[in-house]
């Protein structure tokens, strides 16, 4: 081993030692503040590693921990809103939940781009510093929608000049006419005006045992600047969280809260933009504050929500079937703490509506769909 080789050998291992000690930090920073606090009474309206091989603290700070341990769901999913949300998307069409309030059956679409074979992805050249939180952020993505796409870098020390791939297509599992859409599979809100996608942000989600519910609901409220009152559990959790905490950057909820019908359910910011893109909430869903910021102009009282969680979705375009694929919410933990993929077999669910979504006499290779389910990318790819 020459000199060079040594040095670069030590410095690998002191960064894998410093990742290891960041864990408990990271488990603190992301799973504690966890906003699904009680609704308050009804009322009005960064550091960057200096050297290749090394971890700064506020690196070491955004990093997950050992898994958590299973918690009891503060609202359990209803079976029957799970099922039907899974007979939703079809073969790239939405089913309205009420005619009055969404579209009838229509084509999904995509977001806009020239053509799905040449606007599937960007790239960006990795710089010195950077990891893929940051990358992600700066690119309205999530952390885990980068690093599914990108399975072969190392998202806390990325190789400067290496090039990956930033998706910037995604297919939609449903479609209304105007409100909000959000697929937890793709861990993904969109925004439709008169059945248009006109925008799309990256979300957290509802970690193990404190899942985000699927379903129709609405906006009942929004508000700058809300206080945050933690749950009874998450009091008993951490005695020390007082009952309240009002405005500022200790505040979970970020400075804006768009509640929904579902009791103890919110879409917010936050105060650690890390947990974006990540299953690290109590079940509320988690904006970049930029982000929640531009939604929260376009939402109001009444604003239809709807919340599906399909993780294969299917549209033909362009004479082709496309296909995008992402993890269970198993396969989501086991990429943020780097275990092996649990395999996702292609069902016979998924087989009936991969062949419904093709013109008849339109050959499938079921080697590129099988590819496409097994790698979980999650962007859309060619399978006729």
């Amino acid at each position: 081993m020459t000199a060079s080789q040594g040095s670069r050998t030590t410095g690998i291992t002191m960064a894998k030692t410093l990742k290891s000690l960041a864990l408990t930090v990271a488990a603190a920073a992301l799973l504690s503040a966890c906003a699904g606090g009680e609704p308050p009474p009804a009322t009005g309206g960064n550091g960057v590693n200096a050297a290749a091989g090394a971890l700064s603290p506020a690196q070491a700070a955004k990093m997950p921990t050992a898994r958590p341990a299973s918690q009891v769901a503060t609202q359990p999913q209803d079976p029957a809103k799970t099922e039907q949300a899974k007979t939703d998307a079809k073969a790239g069409q939405a089913v309205a939940a009420a005619p009055a309030q969404e579209s009838e059956r229509k084509p999904t679409e995509v977001i806009p781009q020239p053509d799905l074979g040449e606007g599937l992805f960007s790239t960006y050249e990795v710089k010195k510093g950077d990891d893929l939180l940051e990358i992600a952020r700066a690119k309205s993505l999530g952390y885990l929608e980068l690093k599914a796409a990108n399975p072969e870098v190392d998202p806390w020390l990325p190789i400067p000049g290496h090039k990956i791939r930033i998706p910037s297509v995604h297919l939609l599992a449903a479609k209304i006419d105007t409100g909000v859409m959000i697929n937890l599979a793709q861990m993904r809100l969109y925004r439709f005006e008169k059945g248009v996608m006109v925008d799309t942000y990256p979300l957290g989600i509802g970690r193990e045992g404190l899942e985000t519910p699927v379903g129709t609901t609405t906006v009942l409220r929004k508000t700058k600047d809300p206080s945050w009152y933690p749950t009874a559990r998450m009091r008993r959790e951490k005695p020390e969280l007082p009952a309240v905490i009002g405005p500022g950057p200790d505040n979970p909820l970020g400075n804006r809260a768009i509640y929904l019908g579902w009791d103890l359910y919110r879409i917010h910011g936050t105060n650690i933009p890390w947990g974006v893109g990540r299953r690290t909430s109590s079940g509320c869903l988690r904006m970049y504050p930029e982000n929640v910021e531009a939604l929260y102009e376009h939402v109001n009282a009444g604003t239809n929500v709807k919340v599906v969680n399909d993780r294969v979705i299917v549209e033909w375009r362009e004479g082709r079937l496309w296909l995008e694929a992402h993890p269970t919410n198993e396969g989501w933990d086991a990429l943020e703490y780097n275990e092996p993929m649990p395999d996702m077999p292609l069902t016979t669910d998924m087989v009936a509506m991969i062949t419904h979504a093709v013109p008849e006499g339109t050959k499938i290779d079921w080697n590129k769909v099988n590819k496409a389910v097994k790698e979980l990318r999650g962007y859309p790819v060619p399978v006729t």
